[in-house]
């Protein structure tokens, strides 16, 4: 990609001598290379500043005046505006020698440097705005994937792994070849091995890897930081090796990722569990505050029959935050209530990785303190590939110091063990990069950007909502609502998002105020039918419908519940993207309101099951799946299911042992009662385990297996709505869908 000068002009308009100037120095900067983009509009310029990523640097005139934001500007405004956007790229003023003196002082800090349009020569002030551009680019290129870059471009001959030498091998063959030309070269010549020293050890961090990494702690206020490749999933693992061994006690939050499971069987450390509130749509909601604090998780310790020594102080902590539904935490609050008793907190963050570079969550993640040795050290695991830009099993572990602080060594030898021997240095890169891009006033710039889509979105649903009501067919006034406080501005008042324990449209009940935010940036669409307490009315549609519609028209959502659509807004949306959206449920709520036959509204689901759906329209579909849901009271089921926690036979370690011994058994959910199950069981939704290995259906867990019985008749009168539950087995029995749960076998 060529890169590019940006020239703003406006006074040029009808003055010969400054044209001719412009046109030379626009030609002296062709021919060394550089595009050019030329505008006599301040604001088209600076729309070009704000659209174009590969402008190096800004050219404009001191005398410049027009349209800044949404008011007239005059030079003043136009370069703070410059420098809210980015605070790196070169700016120069084209003005005259005998005029500088009239140039505010204000205006240096802003300023580059100054270019005499009609006394230096074209040549010399080309090579003045190129040298600085250089040096520009220089400065944007993070440790770690400048060095691979010129690496890449060194054109070294490869004489390591992998075995495809640079791509070479993939041309020798013809499905390699399609393979090459797809990916393209850079991709090939950057896949390298752990032994190319230049880029620094991966394991011992350093060299280029090492201050990538230390670049990205200074960024994102950690002591420490390492670049991870297997996820966040392998982020947990490496933390929960480095702390805890067997019989050691861990505090897990119950909404925990299956990894936080998986490092538990790994390191046969007991759970000491915490339960979130949930409500009837299956939004995942917080821990109570009075859950962090010694006295609640000792009571919790006292009550487990895992634990032997009811005098056992836990080890750490891990908690999800934000939830997948978009709840932050007060962090500030739980670190102060477990000073002094845990030593370790640990925040799994996959889903909040931008949260330091915006004040909106100040207090509300892991990194976003001051060190403080008298505090736990503080661990947040960060999926960098979720929501900020990165590869995919991009993530980070950052740590903050604390009364009891790891040792670095300590640490690496757990990241050893969960990192592979060989890397893809492409997604180190991309770790890299994430970082970068988070610097300075372009990282806040882009997270205002896209919480400003968020909001936008949110009030436009709210504006239709208004103007379906005037609608003369009562039956067509229904629309998508948002799960949001009410009577909010959209504009960005952090108070506006904290959840009240007094407000009815989160559904939670007994909360404390301000201990739990919603992120705007996690819109969750409402459908017709369900209200925030568990009623339901007659007339309903359930979202796996409208889901399945928006996947046809080439809309993939995040996660889908009965009554609710969860919509991530990242990085990359655009205004675009998310009027596609709305336009898409314009759509479905035409085809619902028309009743057009399920054959042409969702022709992939007709054609799995015709006969099923051969004389039903979309409308008919969604009142009869809303009935059944009626019926069978799917919401209130759902609260009941988490309310209690289930027996605790074994550990998870102990019943994945069985596991691996082979003693286990396939037991329908008919016969589940008093049984002990070998694996995690999560529903989607709403995501959270009902049951981990060792846990048995017994008592309170007596309603999961009412719960499992439900989602089964679901899946077989819907055929093509099947509910996915992670742990369950499914087996076809004639025409019916049958679930069955891996058990420990007992006696």
């Amino acid at each position: 990609m060529k890169n590019k000068i940006l020239i703003i002009d406006p006074t040029s308009v009808g003055k010969e001598p400054a044209l001719h100037s412009i046109h030379d120095i626009k030609e002296a900067l062709e021919a060394k290379g550089f595009g050019i983009v030329h505008t006599e509009s301040v604001e088209d310029g600076l729309l070009s500043f704000q659209k174009d990523q590969s402008l190096t640097a800004i050219l404009l005139d001191w005398k410049s005046e027009g349209v800044v934001g949404e008011k007239e500007g005059n030079i003043q405004d136009i370069l703070q505006y410059i420098r809210s956007k980015n605070d790196l790229i070169p700016v120069f003023l084209f003005t005259e020698k005998n005029k500088i003196m009239e140039v505010s002082p204000d205006l240096l800090e802003g300023v580059d440097g100054y270019i005499w349009k009609t006394e230096e020569t074209p040549d010399f002030i080309a090579g003045r705005v190129i040298q600085n551009a250089h040096a520009y680019v220089d400065a944007l290129l993070p440790p770690f994937f400048k060095k691979l870059r010129a690496h890449a471009l060194s054109c070294k001959y490869s004489w390591h792994t992998p075995g495809h030498s640079n791509g070479i091998a993939f041309l020798k063959s013809p499905v390699g070849r399609l393979f090459y030309d797809f990916f393209g070269e850079n991709i090939f010549r950057t896949d390298l091995s752990a032994s190319v020293g230049e880029l620094g050890s991966i394991f011992e961090h350093t060299g280029a890897k090492g201050e990538a990494e230390q670049h990205a702690a200074d960024l994102f206020n950690a002591d420490i930081t390492y670049f991870v490749t297997g996820g966040t999933s392998a982020a947990n693992r490496v933390i929960f090796s480095a702390h805890l061994k067997a019989g050691d006690l861990v505090v897990v939050d119950r909404n925990c990722h299956k990894s936080i499971l998986h490092s538990l069987i790994l390191t046969g450390a007991i759970p000491i569990y915490l339960t979130p509130k949930r409500n009837a749509y299956g939004i995942i909601g917080g821990i109570d505050q009075e859950s962090f604090t010694k006295e609640h998780i000792q009571s919790c310790i006292q009550e487990s029959p895992l634990v032997d020594d009811k005098t056992k102080i836990p080890k750490m902590i891990v908690f999800t935050n934000s939830t997948y539904d978009g709840i932050l935490y007060d962090v500030k609050t739980i670190r102060e209530q477990l000073k002094g008793y845990i030593d370790v907190i640990h925040c799994d963050e996959a889903w909040i990785a931008y949260a330091h570079f915006h004040p909106f969550y100040e207090d509300r993640h892991a990194m976003s303190f001051d060190k403080d040795p008298s505090y736990p050290t503080m661990f947040s695991t960060q999926s960098s590939h979720k929501l900020l830009a990165a590869f995919s099993q991009a993530s980070m572990i950052h740590v903050r110091q604390g009364a009891k602080p790891i040792d670095e060594e300590h640490l690496n030898q757990a990241f050893m063990m969960h990192s592979s021997t060989s890397p893809q240095y492409n997604i180190v890169a991309s770790c890299d990069i994430a970082a970068q891009m988070m610097r300075g006033t372009m990282g806040k710039t882009l997270i205002e950007d896209t919480i400003e889509e968020a909001l936008v979105f949110r009030e436009k649903m709210e504006q239709i909502t208004t103007e379906l009501q005037q609608k003369e067919d009562p039956e067509k006034r229904w629309w998508f609502s948002i799960w949001e406080p009410k009577n909010i501005s959209h504009r960005l008042r952090k108070h506006s998002w904290y959840l009240k324990e007094h407000d009815v449209w989160h559904g939670f009940s007994n909360i404390k105020d301000d201990f739990l935010l919603l992120d705007p940036l996690k819109v969750t669409i409402l459908t017709p039918g369900l209200h925030n307490d568990g009623t339901m009315d007659d007339f309903g549609i359930p979202a796996r419908v409208v889901s399945k519609f928006l996947a046809s028209k080439g809309i993939i959502e995040e996660k889908t519940g009965f009554y609710n659509i969860l919509t991530l807004f990242s990085l990359g949306i655009t205004k675009g993207k998310s009027s596609v959206l709305i336009s898409a449920l314009f759509d479905f709520k035409e085809a619902f309101d028309e009743n057009v036959p399920v054959k042409e509204a969702l022709p992939n689901l007709y054609a799995q099951s015709p006969q099923h759906y051969s004389d039903m329209g979309l409308r008919d579909l969604c009142l009869s799946m809303h009935a059944h849901l009626k019926r069978t009271n799917i919401p209130q089921v759902i609260i009941e299911v988490y309310q209690g926690l289930p027996e605790e036979a074994m550990t998870p370690r102990e019943a994945y042992e069985k596991y691996v011994e082979g003693e286990i058994e396939d037991v329908h959910i008919e016969e589940l009662k008093g049984q002990i199950a070998a694996n995690v069981l999560v529903p989607f939704p709403p995501g959270i385990p009902i049951i981990m290995p060792g846990e048995r259906f017994l008592g309170k867990a007596e309603k999961m297996i009412t719960y499992l019985l439900l989602l089964e008749e679901f899946s077989n009168t819907f055929p093509g709505f099947e509910t996915e539950v992670h742990g369950v087995l499914t087996k076809k029995e004639g025409d019916s869908i049958r679930f069955f749960i891996r058990c420990v076998k007992e006696g």
